[in-house]
């Protein structure tokens, strides 16, 4: 009788990992909308007493003491910007991790050949696939680039929140 192996590896991602993106995008997109679209607040606001506003209409008229409701308009951008665009940089991380984007060769300036019956200088012809792969390794140098830019703001947002308490 033959016993199956302690410990299998499958080369093939398990379900949560093929959509993980989709997974994170529909549970903030539940809280999203148990918080922000409901109330007008996220649940640290609600903690601090403050909440989102449509600031338009408040300035139109100030004497009135009650805060105008932000628009649908509004309650989708900060939806867009709060759940909208990490789901789409997790899809474009994935899309450039499996077709691995940062391991193509960049399409090097290459110095001008000469033609065999003219003579005459010319830039070598390049094939599609090298301009494809150009283009997704200057994508993939960006995306980088960002994030670490990302990652900076961030430490130092901790820090002066640590500061001064804001």
């Amino acid at each position: 009788m033959d016993t199956p192996p302690l410990c299998t590896f499958s080369k093939q991602p398990k379900l949560h990992d093929r959509y993980e993106p989709e997974i994170q995008l529909a549970l903030q997109s539940l809280m999203f909308s148990l918080s922000v679209w409901k109330t007008g607040a996220t649940y640290g606001l609600q903690l601090m007493g403050l909440k989102y506003r449509d600031e338009r209409q408040h300035w139109r008229n100030p004497v009135k003491f009650e805060d105008a409701e932000p628009t649908i308009g509004q309650k989708l951008g900060w939806w867009l910007g709060h759940v909208g665009i990490r789901y789409i940089w997790a899809r474009i991380q994935r899309v450039s991790l499996t077709e691995q984007w940062s391991e193509l060769d960049e399409v090097p300036f290459s110095p001008l050949h000469t033609c065999g019956f003219c003579r005459a200088s010319s830039p070598p012809p390049r094939l599609s696939h090298e301009l494809q792969d150009h283009w997704k390794r200057k994508v993939w140098v960006w995306m980088q680039r960002l994030e670490t830019l990302f990652n900076v703001f961030t430490l130092l947002n901790f820090m002066a929140f640590l500061s001064n308490g804001r």
